[in-house]
């Protein structure tokens, strides 16, 4: 099956004439302020080509080793009301502040927790309706996990589950635009867990709605997901949050987060300073009194390129959230250029 989607995917792409190449290079150095002739560097980058209604992109880091993968590699087909996007290709579901209890299509980043999703082999359809609705419908024709292996000593790999039609996964989403100042949607997902147990990876079936709008200047948004693994109990996450920008410039936002028996508060801030940008990040646990605060400054230097200069600060160990479990001090600096 996977066979069969790469090649399809590939022969629409390369069918099609070629258009705008485009990209990114970016380089971070980073100091562990505890530590500090523990000094890292790595080099990733983006290279992308794009014309009417196909795309491929190459993702690339330099670690170790350079390595190079497929980032996405789809084409977008229309007629009438439907709109079809096949190949491999990320699917943004929810409305919440960077944390999205819905979006349980594409899974993490191991390597980036906090940054986009990895791109999936999928199937994407729309289908608009009249009077605002839009109903989507999604098919993956196998599991493609956040990670294989267990964390245990030694690492094990869990087995995944055979490329059968039957062990595809597949999800339904209904919106509905403009209803007051609000747009909504329902959705379910069928499929598998991103990441594995020691029996292997577990099915999951997930129940989720969202919402986001405005009341007057103020932006509102809420999102809920109950999932159900099997074997396993039912855990529920939900996230109720607003942003607001005054009149000086100053964005404000601000979000709860619960998370199966867990409560986070988040919050941004973001400040342009000219041609510069200040940007301030932070969590909160509730329960645990753990907490993370993450400043930085944009700096443009030009119309491609920006360096940002920040500082990440975990409190504690028990945050509990990817990417930030791990308590410490980080200072960074980060050069993109983009193409």
């Amino acid at each position: 099956m996977k066979r069969v989607f790469c090649l399809l995917a590939c022969l629409l792409l390369f069918s099609l004439p070629v258009g705008g190449w485009g990209g990114q290079l970016t380089t971070r150095l980073e100091l562990d302020l505890d530590f500090p002739h523990q000094l890292s560097h790595s080099t990733w980058g983006l290279i992308t080509m794009a014309d009417r209604g196909a795309r491929l992109s190459l993702f690339f880091r330099q670690g170790d080793e350079l390595a190079w993968r497929l980032d996405e590699a789809y084409v977008d087909l229309r007629q009438g009301g439907l709109d079809l996007r096949i190949g491999k290709q990320r699917m943004a579901w929810g409305t919440a502040l960077q944390i999205n209890p819905t979006d349980v299509l594409n899974p993490i980043d191991v390597e980036d927790p906090m940054g986009d999703k990895l791109p999936i082999w999928a199937l994407l359809g729309d289908y608009y309706l009249p009077g605002d609705w839009k109903i989507t419908g999604v098919y993956i024709p196998y599991l493609q996990p956040a990670q294989e292996v267990l964390p245990t000593t030694p690492p094990t790999k869990a087995p995944l589950p055979d490329k059968t039609f039957a062990n595809g996964e597949y999800a339904l989403k209904i919106t509905r635009f403009g209803l007051g100042s609000f747009d909504y949607s329902l959705s379910y997902f069928n499929g598998w867990e991103r990441f594995p147990h020691p029996g292997g990876f577990r099915p999951l079936e997930a129940f989720g709605l969202d919402l986001a709008g405005a009341l007057g200047d103020l932006g509102l948004w809420a999102e809920a997901q109950l999932a159900r693994p099997t074997p396993g109990e039912d855990f529920l996450h939900f996230i109720v949050g607003g942003d607001y920008r005054l009149d000086n410039g100053l964005y404000l936002a601000a979000q709860y987060y619960y998370r199966d028996g867990e409560d986070f508060l988040q919050g941004a801030l973001e400040k342009d300073l000219g041609l510069h940008k200040f940007k301030l990040g932070a969590l909160y646990n509730l329960d645990q009194g753990a907490f993370a605060l993450m400043p930085s400054i944009v700096f443009s230097l030009a119309d491609a390129t920006s360096f940002t200069a920040g500082v990440r600060y975990v409190h504690t160990d028990n945050l509990g959230l990817p990417g930030l479990d791990r308590g410490g001090k980080w200072g960074y600096g980060e050069l993109e250029y983009r193409f």
